[in-house]
């Protein structure tokens, strides 16, 4: 994050944590609500959205709330996706259905 202040910006630096901090808290949630030893990732859970909301707050101070809004959601919602099918290994569907899942990913 550092470096990222130097080299993007303060804001910036602040909207991609915050999106990838509220990434946490979202794959957090799925992975909590499978319950049994899983319910150990509430911590993550209550820590990713903590602290992603005090980066997009930091971030708004300092730069535009359309950039800073803008990275933070695209971050928000394309790494819990990417973790789903990677590291959750939840199979894209095969034929139509799979290639239109994933042409929905890439236009949204």
């Amino acid at each position: 994050m550092l470096i990222g202040r130097r080299v993007l910006g303060v804001a910036v630096a602040n909207a991609i944590a915050g999106g990838m901090l509220f990434s946490i808290g979202d794959i957090s949630t799925k992975l909590a609500t499978q319950g049994g030893a899983r319910i150990a990732f509430v911590l993550s859970l209550i820590a990713g959205y903590a602290l992603g909301t005090t980066l997009l707050q930091f971030g708004y101070q300092a730069g535009a709330a359309l950039t800073v809004a803008g990275l933070a959601t695209l971050l928000t919602n394309v790494l819990p996706i990417l973790a789903g099918t990677i590291v959750l290994e939840e199979p894209v569907p095969s034929g139509a259905l799979g290639a239109l899942r994933v042409l929905a990913f890439v236009a949204g």
